[in-house]
């Protein structure tokens, strides 16, 4: 009798087991199903705004900034490695322009429904001024975490960001946190780490943290998250 319960229990582990790995793969169907509606509709509206005179004529500003010049090898580098080391004076265009070509690199590839990325700032101020700048220059009609808007930022006490959101502004203390609650970041595609010469405690914690995680999210069976480093003023050997 013993072994007749035991041969159920197993059996019912079994068909529990079974039917948790069919909702499993369904979850995924569904989720890639949307990613790849999302990621059309994302696309077509990056092409849609590339037609309109107002985001071509910011589009040539941007163009004619010193980092634009990089911007093909600067993709080129992140995809065939991990992390790559942005090194440019102040006023170059890396802070602004940098996440933007990760964005469009992604949507133009088709990839714009699981891209999320999240760019780090050591200030809060430093984190929402940027979001609105590159809103801006996004020409966003809702603003930052508004309707149809693909930037948000995220610092304490205030939060704007949406499901739509796929480019987010934070403090290094919010990555923190959201590290405590997801180890492996599941759900980011890059991580761009600013001004990362000016050391701190968190800062120094925070880099500690994300050295391994390509590598971790790999051995899980995860998409390798992409990390880059940015600084006007930085040692690169250092920190490669």
């Amino acid at each position: 009798n013993d072994d007749l319960f035991t041969d159920d229990i197993a059996e019912q582990a079994r068909a529990i087991k079974e039917k948790l790995e069919r909702e499993k793969q369904l979850a995924a169907k569904v989720d890639a199903s949307k990613h790849y509606e999302t990621s059309k509709k994302l696309k077509a509206q990056l092409e849609a705004s590339r037609n309109d005179p107002k985001w071509r004529q910011l589009y040539e500003k941007r163009s004619n900034l010193p980092i634009a010049l990089l911007k093909d090898e600067l993709l080129e580098r992140l995809r065939s490695h991990d992390a790559i080391v942005v090194c440019g004076e102040t006023g170059c265009g890396k802070t602004t322009q940098v996440p933007q070509f990760l964005l469009d690199d992604a949507i133009d590839r088709e990839e714009g429904g699981i891209c999320n990325i999240v760019c780090t700032q050591p200030r809060r101020v430093a984190a929402t001024s940027i979001a609105e700048r590159v809103s801006v220059e996004r020409c966003e009609r809702g603003g930052v975490g508004g309707s149809g808007s693909l930037v948000g930022h995220h610092v304490r006490l205030d939060a704007k960001i949406t499901n739509q959101t796929r480019l987010t502004f934070c403090t290094t203390g919010i990555l923190l946190r959201r590290l405590q609650g997801d180890r492996m970041l599941s759900d980011v595609t890059h991580v761009v780490i600013d001004e990362v010469h000016e050391r701190s405690l968190d800062g120094d914690f925070l880099l500690t943290l994300l050295k391994d995680l390509p590598r971790r999210r790999r051995d899980a069976g995860l998409r390798p998250v992409k990390l880059v480093l940015m600084s006007a003023t930085l040692n690169a050997a250092l920190f490669s």
